[in-house]
């Protein structure tokens, strides 16, 4: 297929750095829609050249709106193992993100599969599961960029067990400033995003401590039937499923620091990685030679046993050169 070989940058300030080239749609097919929102709709595509997967999100109107130029420029910026990839950015009428494809769907996908099947994650799964999102949680945060909306659902995984960071539509440069906008989840929203105070890179974290937690027990740490009640759960550290007792202490107290109501008293994404726990972990990943998952099954136990002996596949080939 043919491109005009020109292009035109968009946005102002350093979002004008980001070049969208003047192509056209058909560069690509539809195979599966994967999602239709008020912005925009989200398609597993084909491209026309070579048959290879990705995922198209397009925007509804004929005007670029400012998020999904800044969407694209931060995913075109962030480059990791574990952020998910930019591919391009097309205009032709519509603005498309075009970024890799992840065949196994989400972390919110796998989680509600084992709820509904009576099985739960391996320690060694979950931990897996927090190197990496620690890892590009932390690329992100060395370049002052906060995702605001980080969740199971916006975390990705592919048919390797890798997880990749997606869904920048709420992400923001920090730029030294602490934000104040409400944006985000409420169930995963830190406190202090929810009562409108100044919040920071910490506010991540939070969201992090509620996923992780509900990796292991496939419930929120919150429930609640309005969000002034879920907040004051939040804030008085009042769990709904205390069964983390099924995991060793260091899982346990890390994730209970990510959820210390107060941001100052939680973990960076940097100490979580210097922390005992994460360095044991990120050791034991290294020392496992590569496989494709072949089956998630025997990442799973149907009883209230963990078995330790089945390992997740690697990762991660040279952690010092992604930390």
């Amino acid at each position: 297929a043919s491109r005009s070989a020109s292009s035109k940058s968009v946005g102002r300030g350093g979002l004008a750095e980001h070049r969208v080239i003047e192509g056209r749609h058909d560069e690509y097919k539809v195979v599966l829609a994967l999602g239709r929102g008020t912005q925009s709709d989200v398609y597993v595509v084909a491209r026309t050249s070579d048959e290879a997967l990705f995922v198209a999100k397009y925007h509804h109107k004929s005007v670029v709106p400012k998020v999904a130029i800044r969407e694209a420029y931060l995913l075109a910026q962030l480059d990791h193992p574990n952020l998910l990839k930019h591919v391009e950015s097309i205009y032709d009428k519509r603005f498309c993100i075009i970024t890799e494809y992840c065949d196994l769907g989400t972390l919110g996908d796998f989680i509600t599969y084992l709820s509904s099947s009576g099985k739960r994650m391996t320690e060694e799964w979950v931990a897996e599961v927090l190197v990496q999102i620690c890892l590009g949680l932390n690329h992100m945060h060395e370049q002052s960029v906060m995702h605001r909306d980080l969740k199971p659902s916006n975390l990705f995984l592919n048919r390797y067990g890798i997880i990749k960071i997606g869904d920048f539509g709420l992400s923001r440069v920090a730029s030294g400033a602490m934000a104040q906008t409400t944006c985000g989840t409420p169930y995963y929203m830190a406190p202090e995003v929810y009562m409108n105070k100044p919040y920071s890179l910490s506010s991540d974290v939070y969201s992090l401590g509620v996923t992780m937690y509900e990796c292991c027990t496939l419930h929120m740490p919150f429930m609640a039937t309005t969000a002034n009640q879920l907040n004051a759960q939040k804030m008085e550290r009042q769990w709904s499923c205390l069964t983390m007792k099924k995991y060793s202490q260091g899982l346990t107290d890390l994730i209970e620091w990510m959820l210390n109501p107060e941001p100052e008293k939680r973990p960076t994404v940097r100490q979580m990685l210097d922390s005992e726990y994460v360095k044991q972990k990120m050791g034991a990943l290294c020392q496992q030679s590569a496989s494709v998952v072949d089956s998630t099954s025997r990442w799973l136990q149907s009883d209230d046993t963990i078995d330790k002996s089945t390992k997740p596949p690697l990762v991660i080939d040279n952690v010092s050169e992604m930390v």
